[in-house]
């Protein structure tokens, strides 16, 4: 980073570091640029069996768009592991490092909006646009279904749990 050593308190990465592609070093350069006692605060989220939706969308992808659309839906679950991201963070040279699951909720208006807007804001977009109209609306069809129990009168709602980290320098 372009950043001067040793100058901030705490450095934090909400959702961000499974998409680095060199993450020990992303978390070396966070722990050069922190004071002395300074902070890291980090979250991931943990595998994808903690969020239903996320794991029934992957599988249909698989199924009607492509394997690779498959893989880039379960990237932002990359760092799954407890111990592989207290590890990641140990090497870097932080210390008292804490890691705690944290439970979230997912909400759309509808399973057909979910899908609609989560392909639409991600790299899933041109893989989607791809196939015909037939595979986009199975796609949406056997979300659908997988999904019912997580419907209610306020829409779609499923569990998305994380790993909260901190650590001191």
């Amino acid at each position: 980073m372009p950043l001067p050593d040793a100058a901030f308190d705490i450095a934090y990465c909400q959702l961000g570091l499974q998409f680095f592609p060199d993450r020990p070093a992303a978390l070396r350069e966070m722990h050069r640029v922190l004071v002395s006692r300074g902070r890291l605060g980090l979250m991931v989220w943990r595998s994808i069996d903690h969020s239903p939706g996320f794991g029934v969308l992957a599988a249909a992808l698989a199924r009607h768009v492509s394997s690779e659309a498959a893989g880039i839906m379960r990237a932002p679950f990359a760092l799954a592991e407890a111990e592989e991201l207290r590890g990641l963070i140990a090497a870097a040279g932080f210390r008292d490092i804490t890691i705690r699951p944290v439970q979230g909720t997912v909400r759309f208006p509808s399973v057909a909006r979910f899908v609609q807007d989560y392909v639409a804001g991600s790299p899933l977009a041109g893989h989607v646009a791809k196939v015909s109209d037939k595979a986009r609306a199975a796609l949406v069809s056997e979300v659908d279904d997988a999904l019912r129990s997580h419907l209610a009168a306020g829409g779609l709602a499923f569990p998305i749990e994380a790993h909260l980290a901190s650590a001191k320098k």
